[in-house]
């Protein structure tokens, strides 16, 4: 074996990538997840949310990004050796899965969600007969059907293997037989089906700003300029959502390169330093972290910039009479 090829086989805890890992990977779910469960008691509770067919939406944004943070934390515990590797309880044909497909399935049905928001803008008079719960809930069940593209690719790609490596993670081999697949082929696909919906989202955004700011402008009451700021906000999470998911997209498509190191490192330990892999790892964990600050931070914004949306936030955590959100509507 070379010695000078084998280091990326390092696990020193006290690197850096280490490091960004275990901090991310605890901060951002305690901060996630109540965030998430209140949106979801939000929407469930508040009565005007609750009438309203886009809450669902949101809801099931909230359900697939609070499982996002939980196998995140979970890989976390792992980490600071609490809990047992989930890719040895799962094996890591199902733990991907549930890490990349949801972050997906939340991706995609945040597309749909700003799409309804264009039909209601451009076809006012039609939107209660087109968004309805049903239709919306097809749409979801839709989104979560691409959970099944992931399922397979991992269970086909990936098996647990308690000496294996692969760039991303730890534990885990490629199988023989899907090394073309994996290296050469699945990354392309993997960066199609992330930009497409990003470049849909931001198309969404932007069309909703142009017409909150310039085909209404001339109505100047209090609610359009909420509708104004919170448009111009939903245009800085379109082009943060892009910026955060293409780098790891892009960086996996690299992995083709590095493939020989996984043959290097199986069933070997820590041997040398090497600067490009140490600064591969880090920008990995760099990249990974970066994704996982979009799944974490959506109630947070609803809250900071949506008036409507923080009182009905606080009627649900004090349990104050609604009568008075509905004579404010």
């Amino acid at each position: 074996m070379n010695n000078s090829t084998s280091s990326i086989c390092s696990s020193n805890q006290t690197e850096i990538d280490v490091l960004v890992w275990q901090i991310g990977a605890l901060l951002f779910p305690i901060v996630g997840i109540p965030g998430h469960l209140l949106m979801i008691i939000t929407m469930l509770m508040s009565n005007r949310r609750r009438s309203q067919p886009t809450s669902l939406y949101f809801i099931f944004i909230s359900v697939t990004e609070t499982i996002y943070l939980l196998f995140i934390f979970w890989d976390w515990l792992d980490a600071v050796n609490l809990v047992r590797d989930p890719r040895q309880v799962l094996d890591c044909g199902l733990f991907y899965p549930f890490v990349h497909g949801t972050g997906f399935i939340s991706l995609i049905i945040f597309v749909q969600l700003n799409i309804d928001r264009i039909c209601m803008i451009s076809k006012p008079q039609q939107t209660y007969s087109c968004l309805t719960r049903k239709r919306i809930l097809v749409k979801i069940t839709l989104a979560f059907s691409t959970l099944l593209l992931f399922i397979f690719h991992y269970r086909f790609s990936l098996h647990y293997d308690s000496n294996g490596f692969i760039i991303y993670g730890q534990s885990c081999r490629v199988r023989e037989r899907a090394h073309r697949w994996y290296y050469s082929i699945w990354p392309y696909i993997h960066l199609i089906c992330r930009l497409t919906p990003c470049v849909l989202l931001i198309y969404c955004t932007i069309y909703i700003f142009y017409n909150r700011y310039y085909e209404n402008n001339d109505r100047k009451t209090s609610s359009h300029r909420q509708q104004q700021k919170f448009s111009l906000v939903l245009v800085v999470v379109g082009i943060y959502t892009l910026t955060a998911l293409i780098p790891i997209t892009i960086l996996q498509i690299f992995n083709q390169t590095m493939w020989k190191y996984e043959f290097e490192c199986f069933s070997c330990h820590c041997i040398e330093n090497n600067i490009l892999a140490k600064n591969w790892k880090l920008l990995n964990a760099l990249c990974i972290m970066w994704e996982t600050s979009i799944y974490m931070n959506k109630f947070y914004i609803k809250y900071l910039f949506s008036s409507d949306f923080r009182y009905d936030v606080k009627q649900v955590m004090f349990y104050r009479n609604t009568t008075e959100t509905t004579n404010r509507n």
